[in-house]
């Protein structure tokens, strides 16, 4: 068994597998991820999405259908649109770089 670990998606990330080539491409998988859907980073797809109201990204189209079904299911207990609303509350950028004085710590 061989393992790596990273940080990506303001936590950290411990893969265990028993193939080499694998922990390489989930690492590469995870930051993919991280890059098409992260709210903080301004060149990704959802950020482009929030500025332009317009991409084309099968992964975000993907997700974006997923949250909408997750908030039917809980009848609007979950909310993939809170975007404005978090970062009203302070939660404009990642935990680690929040501090402790955030609203929401």
């Amino acid at each position: 068994m061989i393992a790596t670990s990273f940080r990506a998606m303001g936590t950290a990330w411990w893969i265990h597998c028993d193939r080499p080539d694998l922990l390489a491409s989930a690492e590469t998988l995870v930051s993919d991820l991280e890059d098409r859907l992260s709210r903080f980073k301004p060149s990704s797809t959802l950020s482009r999405l929030n500025r332009e109201r317009q991409v084309t990204c099968p992964v975000l189209g993907a997700v974006t259908r997923r949250a909408l079904e997750i908030q039917a299911a809980t009848d609007g207990a979950f909310d993939p649109a809170l975007g404005a609303e978090l970062a009203a509350l302070g939660y404009d950028r990642s935990f680690e770089h929040l501090g402790r004085r955030s609203r929401l710590a």
